[in-house]
């Protein structure tokens, strides 16, 4: 007992009612060797289990990869290293390297292997806090032990989060990649101000490259009721292309819709049709025949005058024959049959070539 008569322990030291009781251990008081260094030692299980606490001199005499000058508490075996609080673990280091917070089993995954793991959480939810100086943000960063930056997350300190690679794969450059904006939500690939919920800048190559095993698709999906689009290649035959909208409002555009615009992989485009017979094919069927009934196919807008459109016509006369109609605006101007007959000024011809009207 030191300060004590009552010792509760092999070495007791109490500095009694007042006081600190501080127990200093000094080694190389006239700074003549580095390597005379204050130490405590723990051992047990008959010397195998050995644990230091203390300062080391030169870099590397203490432990492998020990700096110099520095304060240091470990292990020379092959077992873990704990600190805890309120009689639990807190902190693991296992004699592997990897550490554990709020887990006794960093390696929660099993990942295994020369990793080096840092696990965060156990049985409650991990958190890790990057806290940053108010000024230059907070970042995550990824290299190696020769000095090479691969890549950095920065957290900006007007809080938009930055994704930044070396692209050369060597030094410390970094150029950004991504960029999601914290006050809009935009994403921004190849720009730092996206303008868009996702924009995409590209100086040369692809700018975006969809492929899929099966069907590859782009959905445009709106809210509030309203009909839906969407892009499809090589959803009814392979090597085609859809356009596509859905049948119902809130639908699905491809898998519940009807192509509106339909590209076959020999290069023929159909508009309201998915087998089209030619470079370009408007219009499928609308009824069951003989149904009665008129639909408009084309429309031309005239190069400099407000009128028209010229209007193409499709026409089916039940019991009769089926007509293609041209007229500008609601002025009929001709029509023809599906049995030769020629009709202008008339929609209804029953001769080769029938005029009504004026003739010169």
């Amino acid at each position: 007992g030191i300060g004590t008569t009552s010792p509760a322990a092999l070495l007791h030291v109490s500095s009694g009612n007042s006081g600190d009781a501080v127990v200093i251990i000094e080694s190389d008081a006239d700074n003549n060797d580095e390597n005379d260094n204050p130490q405590l030692i723990f051992k047990q299980d008959g010397g195998v289990t050995i644990a230091k606490a203390g300062l080391t001199g030169d870099a590397g005499t203490i432990f492998t990869g020990s700096l110099g000058n520095a304060a240091y508490f470990g292990n020379d075996e092959a077992a873990a290293v704990q600190l805890y609080t309120n009689a639990t673990a807190r902190l693991t280091i296992e004699s592997g390297g990897n550490v554990g917070i709020g887990t006794t089993t960093p390696d929660e995954f099993g990942v295994g292997g020369s990793f080096r793991i840092l696990s965060v959480g156990g049985d409650n939810p991990g958190i890790l806090n990057l806290v940053d100086d108010g000024t230059n943000g907070s970042y995550l960063q990824f290299g190696n032990a020769a000095g090479l930056r691969r890549a950095s997350i920065h957290a900006q300190n007007g809080s938009d989060l930055a994704f930044t690679l070396n692209s050369s794969n060597t030094g410390t450059s970094l150029t950004e990649r991504l960029r999601i904006k914290a006050s809009t939500g935009n994403v921004g690939i190849g720009t730092s101000s996206p303008n868009a919920k996702l924009e995409l800048n590209v100086a040369s190559g692809d700018g975006l490259l969809i492929k899929s095993a099966d069907v590859s698709t782009i959905k445009m999906k709106g809210s509030g009721g309203v009909t839906d689009w969407g892009f499809a290649a090589t959803y009814q035959v392979a090597g085609d292309f859809g356009i596509y909208a859905s049948n119902s409002a809130g639908g699905d555009p491809i898998t519940a819709g009807t192509a509106k615009m339909y590209f076959t992989n020999a290069g023929n485009v159909g508009i309201g049709t998915t087998s089209p017979g030619a470079n370009l094919h408007i219009g499928g069927q609308e009824a069951a025949a003989p149904t009665a009934g008129t639909v408009d196919r084309l429309h031309i807008q005239p190069y400099s005058n407000t009128g028209g459109p010229y209007k193409f016509k499709a026409r089916t006369v039940s019991g009769s024959s089926d007509f293609l109609d041209m007229y500008y605006g609601s002025t009929h101007i001709i029509s023809y049959g599906l049995n030769g007959n020629v009709g202008i000024g008339t929609t209804s011809p029953t001769h080769k070539l029938q005029v009504s009207g004026s003739t010169y």
